[in-house]
């Protein structure tokens, strides 16, 4: 996929929130083994202690909040 979107493509990986955090670490060391250039909403909302954890661990950067209701669960 990122071959075919030239050099100025991205690819990311939307998750929709639904991995535990041994999962998303495994995951988010393929995606960097692979050139993905982002890991979305890779577990639920509101695990901050898992996603401290995956950010420590994560090989892609994370892209966290879209799946947010309200303001003040951005700190």
């Amino acid at each position: 996929v990122s071959d075919g979107g030239g050099d100025g493509g991205w690819v990311g990986v939307a998750a929709g929130g639904r991995f535990d955090l041994n999962t998303a670490v495994a995951l988010a060391h393929f995606f960097g083994d692979i050139g993905v250039d982002w890991f979305e909403d890779p577990l639920p909302p509101g695990d901050d202690a898992g996603y401290r954890r995956l950010a420590d661990l994560a090989e892609v950067p994370l892209a966290v909040g879209s799946l947010f209701d309200t303001p003040d669960q951005f700190y």
